[in-house]
């Protein structure tokens, strides 16, 4: 017995069913699925080129350790990127070194400023003992002077002698200004203008000697010329 021959639409129904060719839009979800849940993917050269391709991150490390994650939308924005924040970090290291040389430049000035104040005629004694190489000052008074009559200065009060040290403390350029106008010798020709009979104490003396002598030179004013 013949059967009868299948028809056209038959044999389509009978036919195998093609899927269509996946679309690259559909690819790139699954790839970018795969990559935010962390599931492994196989090692080889497609997988390589698609890492390449789908990666666009870039991280930020600070010298403290933390770190900041950036993800781009093409390699080309994560380039922008990249070269933006090194630019800024580049521009932050330039500024600090020209902080440092600025810093560096003015210490610099200052203690050759403070060295001039030592070459001051008379400065190079004490403005009350005559001990060698004085590192206190008096801004009141312009003039160097020893450790040892530097505390004697500090009990009179700021209002006739204020106390500062060459070496510990910062000194401002006005301050300096003052200090190479006057000097000791100066200084001594209007506060030691009329000794008299009196005699200076010397380096050795003990500090009660000195401190007479310091209170009757600028408390009382014993020894101004008339």
């Amino acid at each position: 017995m013949q059967h009868p021959a299948s028809g056209p639409a038959e044999v389509l129904s009978s036919s195998p069913k093609l899927d269509p060719p996946p679309s690259p839009h559909s690819n790139r979800k699954k790839h970018r699925r795969k990559k935010s849940t962390g599931t492994p993917r196989p090692d080889g050269p497609s997988s390589a080129a698609e890492e390449a391709e789908e990666s666009f991150e870039f991280v930020v490390v600070s010298l403290t350790g933390q770190t900041w994650h950036f993800e781009a939308s093409t390699a080309e924005e994560r380039e922008l990127w990249v070269q933006s924040v090194q630019a800024q970090i580049l521009a932050s290291l330039q500024g600090c070194r020209s902080a440092k040389d600025k810093t560096r430049l003015g210490n610099q000035n200052t203690a050759l400023a403070v060295q001039a104040v030592r070459t001051v005629r008379g400065n190079s004694f004490c403005i009350d003992c005559d001990a060698p190489n004085p590192d206190w000052a008096s801004l009141n008074l312009g003039a160097l002077m020893c450790i040892e009559c530097s505390g004697i200065h500090r009990h009179l009060g700021a209002h006739l002698s204020r106390v500062r040290s060459l070496d510990l403390d910062d000194w401002p350029p006005e301050l300096l200004a003052v200090m190479t106008a006057m000097g000791n010798a100066l200084a001594n020709s209007v506060w030691e203008g009329a000794l008299g009979g009196y005699s200076k104490p010397g380096p050795d003396a003990c500090r009660e000697e000195k401190e007479r002598w310091i209170r009757a030179k600028y408390e009382q004013k014993l020894f101004l010329a008339p």
